[in-house]
């Protein structure tokens, strides 16, 4: 191990070692000049520290986009069965490649692909009033229930469901 002085600067928020350093020790994800910090700091041999750029105030409206195999069947789903809206679609046509849902303040699109999905590496969280019902139309409606409805260690009541392209749909709703 090596050791890093903590005195590298205000503006370092974060150690790096090419992008894995901040996922092995994540309490290091902190501001350097809150004073509950350790002065000193051991890195693994062979991680370096890099100093970061906040660069945070230039982001903003975040969203996923799910690379689909069948954009209109995906829109049938998200649209028609879940209720998201339409916000924007890429070309605005009868057959778009690209759309902009929004559901409550959440944010989505869809993006048709012709290569193989990739469901396994995203999953959605959606909350409902009532998960056994919200749960039950989805499968009336021939959606495949993943899960169950649950009550989870946390509290809340969870089913999950797949959607067109097998990406898990969440149904969540607060325990009560």
């Amino acid at each position: 191990m090596r050791r890093l002085d903590a005195a590298l600067g205000s503006a370092v928020f974060v150690l790096a070692a090419p992008g894995v350093v901040a996922g092995l020790i994540p309490w290091l994800l902190t501001d350097w000049r809150s004073s509950d910090f350790p002065a000193l700091v051991e890195l693994p041999a062979g991680l370096r520290a890099a100093r970061l750029v906040a660069v945070a105030s230039r982001f903003r409206d975040a969203f996923p986009i799910l690379l689909v195999s069948d954009l209109g069947r995906s829109l049938d789903f998200y649209r028609d069965l879940l209720g998201f809206t339409v916000r924007y679609s890429f070309p605005d046509d009868d057959d778009p490649q690209f759309v902009s849902l929004a559901i409550d303040g959440g944010k989505l699109a869809l993006g048709a692909t012709d290569q193989a999905v990739q469901s396994a590496s995203a999953s959605i969280w959606l909350y409902v009033d009532d998960v056994d019902g919200a749960v039950a139309d989805l499968r009336d409606a021939g959606v495949r229930v993943v899960a169950e409805p649950a009550d989870q260690p946390w509290g809340e009541r969870v089913a999950s469901v797949a959607d067109p392209d097998g990406y898990v749909v969440h149904v969540g709703a607060p325990g009560g």
